[in-house]
C-alpha cells in the first residue's frame, strides 16, 4: 500500500526546502536569533554599567552659604545631613540674606583654603529652582555632583526650603523599610534579605530559582502558544495546496499507476512536516547558540554584571528545570500537534479538486486553531500556574501549551501521559481519515463534497 512512499516524502521535502522563500526565511530568522541576543545583552550590560557610574559621588564642598528666597522663616539646612548620604552627610550650611553677602563670605573662605560655595533656593512659575554659585578662585571639579544630589532629593529639599521644622524634616526624610519573611523567618525574626546578605548560597539560589520559574511560567507557555499558532498558519496551508496539485494538473491518472493514493497523501503530509520541523530545529539551535554567545560576549566586556538572564543561563542546570524526559515529551507533543493540524489541512486538500477550493477548505484547521488559541488565551491557562487538565486532555489545545509547561516541570506525569495518548490517537485517526478521503476522491469529478459525504467516506471508504 505504501509503495514509493519514501520517494514521495523525499520529493516533497526537497520541493519545500529548496524554494527561495524557505531558504531566505530560514537564514534571516537564524541570523536574528544568533545576533539579537548579543545586542540585547550588551545594551543591558552597558545600562547596568551606566547606572553604576551614576552612583552619587562626593561633591568635594565643605560648606555652603545658603540664600533661601522661598520662605522668610529660618530653615536649618544642616538637616540635609540627616539624609545620611555618603559624601553629603557632613556639609556645613550657613544661612545668608542675599547672594552678594554669601559670595563675599564664600570667597573669603576659599582664599583661606576652604572649599565653600553658595546655594540659592528660589521659586519660579515652573516650580522649585536651586542654583549653585562657586567663587572664581575655587578649584572643585566635582562640585557639579551636588546637582545630582539636589535632583535625587528634590522633594525633601523643596519641603525644607518652604519652612518646615527640623523635626518635621526628619520625618519626611526618614526612609521607610520593607521586610520580607518566609514563615520560619518571621517566627525567628530573620528576613529574606538577612538570609541573602549572610551569604547562604542555597537560600539565594532557591530564592532566585523561585522568581525565575514564576516568570518563566508566564513567558514560555505564551511563547509556545504564539510560535505554534504562527507555525500552523505558515505551513499547514502548504499541505492542502500540495495535496491538490496533482488533481488540478490532471496528473493523477499517471501517478496512480506507480503510487497508491494513501502513500501519496502520507508522503506529502510527512514531507512538508519534516521540512517545517527542520526549519524549527535550525532556529532552535540558532537561538541556543545566540544566547550562549551573548552570555560569553557580555561576560567578557562586563565581567561584574548582575544580569538575571546571564545568571539563569549559567546556573540553569542546577535548577533542574529542563529534565530530559520532560523536554523530550514536550517536543514529541509539539511535533505530534503540528502533524495533527497538518492532518486537518490535509483533509481540506483531500476533498478539494482545485487550489482555490483547497484555499477555501482551510477553514477546517483555521477554525479549530482559532477556537483553541482563544480558549487557551482567555481560559485562564496562561496564569503562571500549572497546566490545566482540560488543556492537556484536548489534543488541539495540548499542542499550544503543554510543551511549554512540560519543559518547566509545570505539568504532572499523569497529565503528560493523558496529553501524549490523546494527541497520538487523534493524530493517527486524522492522518488515516485524510488518507482515506484522498484515496476515495483522487479521481472524483462530481459535485462539491459535503460534510455528510466526507463523514461517509471516512467511515465507509465510499462516496
Amino acid at each position: 500500500m505504501f509503495k514509493n512512499f519514501g520517494k514521495v516524502l523525499k520529493f516533497t521535502f526537497k520541493n519545500m526546502a529548496d524554494t527561495m522563500t524557505f531558504k531566505i526565511m530560514t537564514i534571516v530568522v537564524a541570523l536574528v536569533l544568533l545576533i539579537v541576543p548579543s545586542i540585547v545583552f550588551m545594551i543591558m550590560g552597558a545600562n547596568e554599567k551606566k547606572d553604576e557610574k551614576e552612583t552619587l559621588e562626593s561633591c568635594g564642598i565643605e560648606s555652603f552659604y545658603v540664600v533661601n528666597k522661598i520662605s522668610d522663616s529660618y530653615v536649618d539646612f544642616n538637616a540635609l545631613n540627616y539624609l545620611n548620604v555618603d559624601g553629603y552627610n557632613n556639609i556645613k550650611y550657613i544661612n545668608e540674606e542675599n547672594v552678594d553677602v554669601a559670595l563675599r563670605h564664600a570667597s573669603e573662605n576659599v582664599a583661606q583654603g576652604m572649599k565653600t560655595a553658595v546655594l540659592v533656593f528660589s521659586k519660579e512659575d515652573n516650580g522649585f529652582v536651586s542654583e549653585i554659585i562657586t567663587p572664581d578662585d575655587l578649584d572643585a571639579p566635582d562640585v557639579n555632583n551636588f546637582n545630582t544630589f539636589l535632583t535625587q532629593y528634590e522633594s525633601p529639599i523643596a519641603i525644607m526650603a518652604s519652612g518646615l521644622s527640623i523635626e518635621q524634616i526628619g520625618v519626611v526624610a526618614t526612609s521607610s523599610q520593607v521586610k520580607t519573611y518566609n514563615e520560619t523567618g518571621f517566627n525567628s525574626g530573620v528576613t529574606k534579605d538577612d538570609e541573602l546578605s549572610n551569604g547562604k548560597k542555597d537560600v539565594m539560589d532557591s530564592y532566585i530559582r523561585d522568581k525565575i520559574i514564576e516568570v518563566l511560567k508566564f513567558i514560555i507557555p505564551f511563547i509556545n502558544l504564539l510560535v505554534f499558532y504562527f507555525m500552523v498558519l505558515l505551513y499547514c496551508q502548504s499541505v492542502s495546496q500540495s495535496l491538490v496539485l496533482e488533481k488540478q494538473n490532471k496528473l493523477m491518472d499517471t501517478i496512480l499507476v506507480s503510487i497508491k493514493p494513501e502513500a501519496l497523501a502520507a508522503g506529502k503530509l510527512l514531507g512538508l512536516n519534516l521540512a517545517a520541523i527542520a526549519q524549527i530545529v535550525i532556529w532552535t539551535i540558532s537561538g541556543f547558540v545566540g544566547f550562549g554567545a551573548a552570555m560569553l560576549i557580555t561576560e567578557h566586556f562586563y565581567p561584574d554584571n548582575n544580569l538575571i538572564a546571564i545568571y539563569f543561563i549559567k546556573h540553569m542546570m542546577e535548577y533542574d528545570l529542563f529534565k530530559p524526559l520532560n523536554v523530550l515529551a514536550g517536543i514529541v507533543i509539539l511535533v505530534l500537534g503540528f502533524m495533527l493540524y497538518s492532518a486537518l489541512a490535509a483533509i481540506g486538500g483531500s476533498i478539494s479538486t482545485t487550489r482555490e477550493e483547497a484555499a477555501n477548505s482551510n477553514y477546517i484547521f483555521i477554525f479549530v486553531l482559532l477556537a483553541s488559541y482563544f480558549g487557551v488565551l482567555y481560559g485562564g491557562v496562561l496564569n503562571g500556574g500549572d497546566c490545566a487538565l482540560w488543556t492537556a486532555a484536548i489534543p488541539f489545545t495540548a499542542a499550544l501549551v503543554v510543551p511549554g509547561y512540560a519543559i518547566l516541570g509545570g505539568i504532572s506525569s499523569t497529565y503528560l501521559i493523558i496529553s501524549l495518548v490523546t494527541t497520538v490517537v487523534v493524530t493517527v485517526a486524522l492522518v488515516f481519515a485524510s488518507g482515506r478521503l484522498y484515496t476515495t476522491t483522487s479521481l472524483y469529478k462530481g459535485n462539491k463534497i459535503t460534510l455528510a459525504k466526507m463523514l461517509k467516506t471516512i467511515f465507509t471508504g465510499e462516496l
